[in-house]
């Protein structure tokens, strides 16, 4: 590699103490990198990593998402089907205790919520999107009646 590197600033530099030189230099460089990296000062790299949580280009689509996805959550009515389950499972007189039964549903719309995840991208948005929201509110509907 140092050959390769060597002809490179010789073809570009056409002096052979220039491209020595300018060697030697890109050699200290990559020798203090790479001790820099070993001795890494864990406080230096913490401050590194809070500068970059506080720069706009994290905060902005940080924010974005977090909004999109509560007010999603909050409008989307799972909230409310959330809430009123152990009701609505009271009222059918099940033989199991509602709270389990509403909890254990939470768990199974995680999972199934994760196992979609992958397939996301391969449906039409508005579709998806549409058919979320007509199921939401029939199931909102349903509850209310």
């Amino acid at each position: 590699k140092k050959e390769a590197c060597y002809e490179s600033l010789m073809f570009y530099r056409g002096n052979a103490s220039i491209a020595r030189s300018e060697m030697a230099r890109i050699e200290e460089t990559i020798a203090s990198q790479k001790k820099e990296q070993r001795e890494g000062d864990s406080i230096n790299r913490m401050k590194a990593k809070l500068k970059r949580l506080s720069s706009g280009s994290f905060l902005k689509p940080f924010f974005i998402v977090t909004v999109m996805l509560c007010l999603g959550l909050e409008w989307g009515g799972f909230s409310a089907l959330s809430y009123y389950l152990h009701t609505l499972l009271e009222k059918v007189e099940i033989p199991y205790d509602p709270y389990m039964i509403a909890i254990f549903t939470s768990i199974y719309r995680t999972f199934i919520a994760f196992l979609m995840s992958p397939f996301i991208n391969r449906y039409p948005r508005r579709k998806m999107y549409l058919s979320a929201g007509v199921l939401t509110a029939i199931a909102l509907f349903a509850q209310s009646a």
